[in-house]
């Protein structure tokens, strides 16, 4: 499958997976940013992507030292990719370009019917009544 990216900076690291075994993809900051201490900043990763219906990415930020929140891009999002991280240290932390700083991964959404039960079975209990779903 096909993802549609823009670059929004200059001399930029895309996205890539580490070897063809990878689930995740991994993302770098398109610039350099320092992070002053108990302070946030928002890190770009230069790229704007264009997903398909039905499909979604799941941003997870690494960045030893720094707090940032997972991300879910969904398909209507046509903005530039950041993520903001926190310094809770007492030192700056900097943030070099094309250093990694996130994995992601595309996946297909569904829609689902959320139905009120009286009580939620266990699988051994579903087995019992052959109500068991394939991928259980």
């Amino acid at each position: 499958m096909d993802i549609y990216i823009k670059p929004t900076a200059k001399n930029i690291k895309l996205p890539e997976y580490d070897n063809r075994y990878a689930s995740f993809s991994s993302f770098f900051a398109a610039e350099t940013v320092v992070i002053e201490p108990n302070q946030s900043a928002k890190v770009s990763l230069g790229i704007k992507v264009q997903l398909p219906k039905k499909f979604f990415l799941l941003l997870f930020p690494q960045f030893s030292g720094l707090i940032a929140e997972s991300q879910v891009v969904e398909c209507d999002n046509f903005n530039e990719l950041s993520i903001v991280f926190h310094n809770p240290d007492n030192q700056s932390i900097v943030i070099e370009k094309d250093i990694r700083v996130a994995i992601g991964a595309i996946r297909q959404k569904y829609q689902v019917s959320w139905r009120v039960v009286d009580q939620i079975l266990t699988f051994d209990e579903r087995r019992k009544i052959n109500l068991v779903v394939k991928d259980e």
